[in-house]
């Protein structure tokens, strides 16, 4: 089954709140049901409540339970968040299709079939291997060769241009660092592009914020570039 929709509702459904919801509560509010924890969060009059009203819980609980699994949600104790792979994904308005297993859509398989199948596909599925290692192997070298940039105080913009690589992808790179608990300095950079005044500013932001990401370049997306934001983000200190 083909998720990315539902997908997109539950990360819009938790970016667009606001909040950090605990399962039950997102669930409640994607299919519209008026339950207590929705009346005592104040969600019931908002404009996305019961916005994916068209499946049910058991639904959307498989297509949680894949997003999680994927990186795409977090949960920590009760509550939900989207990640920055998730963040990045909404941003892209990407349709490719995001698989799910839903019991209530699964048959019992046509062994025949099947087994034509994987006898014609096997040198698709191994060229489509072949091109997964690559970009592994890509994406690795680009990561080390980044690490050994910041540890020369080298320009980012600088690397993004002798990698042939935008300077989005090169933040992407670090937020995904930065994800898995990687420490890094990008403060010599930022020191570069932007004065001390306004990352102070920034900074201001993303603790009234929480250190929400997605809060600060909506409210300042009008005076600071994304990129700006996102890189003072990764040179803020909580």
């Amino acid at each position: 089954m083909d998720a990315r929709e539902s997908l997109n509702i539950l990360m819009g459904c938790l970016e667009e709140t606001g909040k950090r919801l605990p399962r039950q509560t997102l669930l409640d509010f994607v299919v519209g049901n008026l339950s207590m924890e929705i009346e005592k969060a104040n969600l019931g009059g908002h404009e996305l409540f019961g916005c994916g009203d068209k499946h049910d819980e058991e639904h959307y609980n498989a297509v949680l339970d894949q997003a999680i699994k994927d990186n795409i949600i977090k949960q920590t104790g009760e509550e939900l968040r989207v990640t920055q792979k998730g963040r990045r994904s909404l941003r892209s308005g990407t349709k490719k299709p995001y698989p799910v297993n839903d019991d209530d859509e699964q048959s019992e398989p046509d062994k025949a079939a099947l087994d034509k199948e994987q006898r014609l596909g096997q040198p698709e599925a191994t060229a489509a291997t072949e091109q997964t290692a690559e970009h592994i192997g890509h994406h690795t070298k680009v990561k080390i060769l980044l690490i050994q940039a910041m540890d020369r105080k080298l320009s980012l913009d600088d690397f993004a241009e002798q990698n042939n690589i935008g300077f989005d992808e090169v933040l992407d790179e670090l937020e995904e660092m930065r994800e898995a608990g990687r420490a890094f300095d990008v403060g010599y950079f930022l020191d570069e592009v932007m004065d001390k005044s306004s990352q102070q500013e920034l900074f201001d932001c993303f603790r009234e914020a929480g250190g929400d990401l997605a809060k600060v370049i909506e409210d300042m997306g009008d005076v600071y570039t994304a990129e700006e934001i996102r890189l003072a983000h990764l040179a803020w200190r909580k």
